[in-house]
């Protein structure tokens, strides 16, 4: 048996998710029971969201939250049927996700996303994921690059939970960084193409992209290795949807997409810097612009004390 040199890494945190990105899903539900006392379990849920937070450009450390999904799980639900947001409780059960005013859309009506403006829900064990963490394509210091590993938490509607939200977590690799728009069933659209299986419930899911690093070990014989291993997570964006071919046409040299064939195995995915945008959508940047100064003044006041 050939010998090496071990290397001995001391484990900051297991390797898997990081627990925020699970702490940061919601489904949303429509509502199906309503006596007035809405609860969780009068939720039938439909669609994956999670939580970002912006923060203050006067006081970073005062921050904003809301709640991202794709456009078409909120658009595409029953007409007439309210929704609602489930979060997970701090020690167990469910909790309704309180939210503020209405949702917001992208201006762009090619980006398929949506947001609303959330308040405080103590007793929820949630998280959220700074925008600071967003995949950024044209940052100087990005390193994230084509055949890195993505992974997207969210709803599998055949196994939602029976006593608290139990996202899925599927796996997959960044396919494709298009140098321009690429044809969807929107139009010609900004997105990242995945190479992952997506189905209904994980629409809206955060698509979280993990930077591969690699550094030299050396071999008792002096011959250098190369190990490969994850680096830094990163938000890349929204699952939107798959690209889907008819059974028969699989193997064809040309086919054309039909929204009833077969999972290719391609996702498309709306940028996170999409999101960054949505955050200065009109409604939502003057809920952000009172709630900021709400706690600023309350900043101020403990300050003082």
């Amino acid at each position: 048996m050939k010998a090496i040199r071990v290397i001995r890494v001391r484990r900051i945190r297991p390797v898997g998710v990081p627990k925020i990105a699970l702490s940061s899903i919601g489904f949303i539900g429509e509502v199906v029971s309503d006596d007035g006392d809405l609860r969780p379990d009068d939720l039938d849920p439909v669609g994956t969201g999670f939580i970002v937070s912006v923060p203050c450009k006067e006081l970073p450390s005062i921050r904003t939250f809301c709640f991202v999904t794709a456009r078409h799980v909120i658009t595409g639900t029953s007409p007439g049927i309210d929704l609602a947001i489930s979060v997970n409780g701090r020690l167990s059960g469910r909790r309704i996700l309180e939210t503020e005013g209405e949702w917001c859309f992208h201006q762009d009506k090619t980006v398929d996303l949506a947001a609303i403006c959330l308040s405080t829900l103590p007793g929820s064990d949630v998280a959220s994921f700074a925008v600071e963490d967003f995949f950024d394509p044209d940052s100087e210091d990005n390193r994230i690059t084509v055949g890195d590993e993505v992974f997207f938490p969210g709803l599998f509607t055949r196994a939602p939970g029976q006593t608290q939200n139990t996202p899925i977590v599927r796996h997959g690799n960044l396919a494709l960084l298009p140098d321009g728009p690429i044809q969807t069933n929107e139009g010609l659209a900004d997105v990242y193409l995945i190479e992952a299986r997506s189905i209904g419930g994980i629409s809206g899911s955060p698509v979280f992209v993990r930077e591969s690093v690699s550094f030299i070990a050396e071999e008792e014989d002096g011959r250098r290795v190369s190990i490969t291993g994850i680096g830094e997570t990163r938000l890349l964006g929204v699952i939107q949807a798959h690209w889907d071919v008819k059974e028969n046409d699989i193997n064809a040299f040309e086919f054309a997409h039909n929204p009833k064939g077969v999972n290719m195995g391609v996702a498309l995915v709306v940028p996170a810097q999409k999101i960054v945008e949505l955050m200065e959508h009109p409604d939502i940047a003057a809920r952000r612009k009172k709630a900021e100064a709400e706690l600023m003044d309350r900043w101020k006041g403990l300050s003082e004390d």
